[in-house]
C-alpha cells in the first residue's frame, strides 16, 4: 500500500490478490475530507503480470518524467506511469466515461478490464528488495 499525489489529486494505491488469484493494483482518490472515492480516474485498476510482486514505491514527477509507481518483488521491477498513454483502445474508451456512469467491475481479466502495460520493465536477478529510502 502506498499514498502519493498527482497534481492536486491524492491517491491511495493498494497491491492485492483478488478472488481469482490475480495480482492487482487498485487505487482510490482521497478527498479533502479524508473520504475514499470508489475508484481513481487518474490511476485505474491494473492487473500486474509479475506474480511475486510485493511492494509499491511511488515515483514523483520530475521535469522530464511523469509520476508513477514501481512494483517491486519477483524477477522484475515494473514502472507504471500515472495517467499514462500506454492503454489499450478499450482502456481509452473506458477511461473517457464520466465518473458518475462508471461501474466497478469484479470480472477477471477480459474485455471489460483496462489493459495497461508497464512503461518499463527491468530484470532483477537479485533477491527481493526489503527496504527503500526516498532522497
Amino acid at each position: 500500500m502506498t499514498f502519493f499525489a498527482v497534481s492536486d489529486v491524492y491517491i491511495l494505491a493498494i497491491l492485492h490478490r483478488d478472488y481469482t488469484g490475480s495480482l492487482k493494483i487498485v487505487s482510490r482518490e482521497v478527498t479533502e475530507d479524508g473520504d475514499l472515492e470508489d475508484a481513481s480516474i487518474v490511476f485505474p485498476e491494473i492487473t500486474v503480470t509479475e506474480d511475486y510482486a510485493n511492494a509499491l514505491l511511488p515515483i514523483p514527477a520530475s521535469d522530464d518524467a511523469p509520476p508513477g509507481l514501481l512494483v517491486l518483488g519477483g524477477k522484475f521491477i515494473l514502472f507504471y506511469e500515472v495517467g499514462g498513454s500506454r492503454r489499450s483502445q478499450k482502456g481509452k474508451e473506458k477511461a473517457t466515461r464520466s465518473k458518475s456512469t462508471r461501474k466497478s467491475t469484479t470480472s477477471t481479466a477480459g474485455a471489460n478490464d483496462i489493459v495497461i502495460e508497464p512503461r518499463s520493465r527491468i530484470s532483477w536477478p537479485l533477491s527481493d528488495l526489503t527496504a527503500y529510502v526516498s532522497l
